[in-house]
């Protein structure tokens, strides 16, 4: 701050006038609140002291920051929803309705991302380096401070968001090298499973202390992608049920029309993509399906109104799912929790700017349906396309089966007198479709309907444990029901979950048809025997009191804590003394197969990651993330499951970056 005191000559009014120059900008003085004086100033007349300092007391200032970098980070810039198709088991006999799976032809039924001239999509993205104010800390931190110069009052403001802004700009967007624009041409087909298009990239965190008068009032934060080496960004589309896409949370089961909305919604946060394909209240392009000829749906986004062609995207800074659970069973979640001091709000971190050209567009492409099922009682679809609130635009659908009335439908008879409760199970009948997995019994339960508060909970952390219960039928589930957890297969030595409060089952309330509830069980201690592969599962009416269309989806699974170490860390025995500096030592045996030990030492305790990378870089294993107590620390490497040759281990903390080479050898 500088500001000057001035006063006129012969009178006793006296001024202040503060100085604060915009970047590449002179400064500016105000004879009075409307008025400014141009060209030179009359010296004879004013008599001028010029203070510089602290003069609005707020005395705020950042301390020395904590350096988190967090991996693999997918956020994704399009979501690419397959058509709705149907396919169903009832009472031993397959329905494939669309012919996609037991026809023997290719499936009939795609969404296209396409460029109007050339078929291909051109998205251009801007990544760039943030930075958010903690929620901890006012946004006007330090305003109103007041000073007193020779008994004149006086007042001014500050405010860290204001100062950053105006220094830096959105997305540090005036700072050199801060952001980098990536333009990829892609073509990509969605048949009968989702397709979403991400970017995948490492992050650097830096969360600096912020002190207000000499007291912590709370922290900044500052995310940087990173764009080069090993970390680099990558583009890329990949599969909805694929591992990358555990951030990607459908309200939708691939392969049942009963799991989509009945009208055209948008869901918490998001806004509408042009006008072309809704409408208040529902679709206003609707298709009935037919068993004789295939139909075509598209929006090109040259040919419609579009309310916003660019999308910036948020990152959450916490651990902690949103206070509103429709929020965080959104379409996406991206996540840089890293080891943050403080929580920061959605809206505040963007790292990705999203625009879609001109000519791209969105195509779908509908097929026939088995007549022998449905007879002329088919289905409609009504597409529709918005930007999700996490940035990601979206081609959706909403359904609605015929159930007219004086003949039934075959819909009406299958779904019509039972409810039906479930968990979103995208791999349920994937053996039956003839769809390959190592372990179908086990992937059939598989779930994202499953999530934790915190995020990613550590051994001995107390978390929340929440589960979505859909109903997927035509017929309301209106007597209520219950539900437990348990860590571990519960038919197979898994253990039923209870609380610290002593709470082991869990209502669930009436649902409607189609229609979902969230069911919390909270206060609940992580076992300490944790890895990456723990497993929690759901069971919905687990004493089978409700009669449902089926029964053999009442049971699902979600990973805790997929970032979890896949061994666990031995404690060094001997000597207990520290060790004199942090170090990462050879693995032994070298060459190994299939196992390995890998030691290392800590000077105190901290957050750790240890990886290991194949030799062109891309990561096949996470043996530890986490804090870590001081000492030396043994983990066990099992690559059982990779090939022969030269792999890199990784140990990152903070300041440190340690790398060795090790030769696996079969």
């Amino acid at each position: 701050d500088i500001v000057t005191f001035s006063y006129e000559s012969g009178s006793t009014q006296y001024q202040l006038h503060d100085y604060q120059a915009q970047p590449g900008q002179s400064s500016t003085y105000y004879n009075n609140p409307t008025a400014s004086i141009n060209g030179p100033l009359d010296f004879a007349y004013y008599h001028w002291v010029m203070v510089a300092g602290d003069l609005n007391a707020d005395a705020v200032h950042l301390g020395a920051p904590k350096r988190t970098t967090v991996h693999n980070i997918v956020q994704p810039l399009v979501i690419l929803n397959a058509p709705p198709i149907h396919y169903d088991i009832l009472n031993g006999t397959a329905y494939d309705i669309n012919g996609c799976f037991t026809s023997g032809v290719p499936c009939d039924f795609k969404s296209t991302y396409v460029n109007a001239t050339d078929n291909t999509m051109e998205v251009s993205t801007e990544v760039n380096a943030d930075w958010g104010v903690s929620q901890s800390i006012s946004a006007t931190v330090g305003a109103g401070g007041k000073g007193v110069l020779k008994k004149l009052p006086f007042s001014v403001s500050a405010s860290i968001t204001g100062t950053l802004d105006r220094t830096y700009g959105g997305g540090f967007s005036k700072v050199s090298g801060s952001s980098q624009s990536y333009k990829v041409t892609v073509t990509s087909d969605a048949i009968a499973d989702d397709r979403i298009y991400a970017t995948i990239s490492d992050y650097d965190i830096l969360e600096y202390p912020t002190y207000s008068k000499g007291e912590l009032a709370g922290h900044v934060a500052v995310v940087l992608p990173k764009f080069t080496g090993l970390e680099s960004l990558q583009n890329t589309w990949f599969a909805g049920k694929s591992e990358r896409a555990r951030m990607y949370l459908a309200d939708h089961e691939v392969g049942n029309i009963l799991s989509y909305p009945e009208s055209a919604t948008l869901p918490a946060g998001a806004t509408l993509f042009g006008n072309g394909g809704f409408a208040s209240g529902g679709g206003a392009d609707t298709w009935e399906l037919s068993g004789s000829s295939g139909q075509d749906w598209e929006l090109m986004f040259s040919s419609t109104e579009i309310n916003e062609r660019t999308r910036t995207s948020y990152q959450t800074l916490d651990r902690s799912v949103s206070a509103d659970l429709s929020v965080s069973y959104g379409v996406v979640d991206v996540d840089l929790e890293g080891s943050m001091s403080d929580s920061y709000d959605n809206d505040q971190i963007s790292t990705h700017k999203t625009t879609v050209r001109q000519e791209s567009g969105l195509k779908v492409h509908f097929g026939t349906i088995d007549a022998s099922i449905l007879g002329t009682k088919t289905y409609t679809v009504s597409p529709y396309v918005y930007w999700d609130s996490a940035g990601a635009l979206v081609l959706d659908y909403a359904i609605d089966p015929d159930q007219s009335t004086g003949v039934p439908s075959w819909w009406t008879q299958q779904y019509g007198s039972k409810p039906d409760l479930t968990f979103n199970l995208p791999w349920l009948y994937d053996e039956e479709k003839g769809i390959g997995s190592t372990d179908p019994q086990v992937q059939s339960q598989e779930t994202r309907d499953i999530i934790f508060n915190p995020v990613n909970p550590q051994p001995g952390e107390v978390a929340s444990i929440y589960a979505r219960v859909d109903n997927y039928s035509l017929t309301d589930m209106s007597t209520g029901s219950t539900l437990k957890f348990y860590y571990g297969d519960p038919n197979n030595g898994g253990t039923l979950i209870t609380n610290q409060d002593g709470v082991s089952s869990v209502n669930v309330p009436a649902i409607q048809a189609r229609k979902s509830a969230v069911i919390e069980l909270a206060n609940w201690k992580v076992p300490a025997n944790l890895t990456n592969q723990s497993k929690v599962y759901a069971v919905v009416d687990p004493n089978n009191t409700i009669a449902e269309v089926h029964e053999n989806n009442n049971t699902a699974w979600n990973l805790i804590n997929p970032d979890a170490p896949t061994g666990t860390a031995i404690e060094g025995q001997g000597n207990p003394a520290l060790p004199a500096h942090i170090s990462l030592e050879q693995n032994y045996p070298n060459p190994f197969n299939p196992t390995t030990n890998i030691s290392y030492s800590l000077v105190q305790a901290q957050n750790v990651t240890i990886r290991v990378y194949d030799i062109l870089g891309r990561e096949v294993a996470t043996l530890f993330k986490g804090w870590q107590s001081s000492g030396t620390h043994r983990i066990q490497f099992d690559a059982s499951r990779l090939s022969s040759g030269l792999y890199f281990y990784r140990m990152q903390t903070k300041g440190y970056v340690l790398t060795r080479k090790m030769m696996l050898i079969k």
